[in-house]
């Protein structure tokens, strides 16, 4: 079972990767795009984005929610790759550089992680507003997946599993401030 499973895998990689080795024109928008999947990127809007959430919910707890949802799904992220230890494609069709093991893909699961976190808090917002969240934040996580394949550095499995890593991370992280706020705000009603 476990040879029919591989074969599978790596029969949809493979073609792919073969689609996006011979189509330059996404390789330079797909340039673009990645730029956008790296920590020093996503860390500062995680923040504006905290910034926002404060003023809107006064809580200082929301407000670190997306950044630490970022921080600990990169923690995640460089854990898997030590554990899966799953080689990327070959590097002579890099079209950028890469490092570390290629299981999951940091910069799709770093956004996904973002997007998601994001919406999650965005509960009280106007249902137009949450929609168009909703749409360009998964524009965004697709386009992300899509630059890591055009670029050669990334297999089908690695995009699909950094989405599903940064959703349930930030799933987890949303779930975990909440429960603190609950409990914090059971605190102050409780006489001591």
């Amino acid at each position: 079972m476990n040879v029919v499973v591989a074969s599978v895998l790596d029969s949809a990689d493979q073609n792919v990767w073969e689609f996006f080795v011979r189509n330059p024109f996404l390789i330079s928008l797909a340039r673009i795009v990645t730029g956008i999947g790296v920590l020093h990127i996503l860390l500062p809007l995680s923040a504006l984005c905290g910034v926002y959430l404060w003023r809107r919910s006064a809580s200082a707890l929301v407000a670190v929610t997306p950044w630490i949802a970022v921080q600990v799904n990169s923690l995640v992220v460089a854990n898997l790759k030590e554990w899966t230890a799953v080689v990327r494609p070959p590097r002579e069709f890099w079209i950028v550089g890469a490092s570390a093991g290629s299981f999951p893909s940091g910069h799709v699961a770093n956004t996904t992680a973002f997007v998601v976190v994001v919406v999650l808090l965005a509960a009280g917002f106007h249902p137009a507003q949450k929609r168009l969240l909703w749409f360009g934040g998964g524009l965004l996580s697709i386009a992300m997946a899509w630059s890591r394949l055009a670029l050669n550095v990334h297999w089908l499995t690695d995009v699909v599993a950094g989405w599903f890593v940064g959703a349930a991370t930030s799933v987890v992280v949303v779930n975990l401030m909440q429960r603190i706020k609950s409990r914090r705000a059971n605190q102050l009603q409780t006489p001591g």
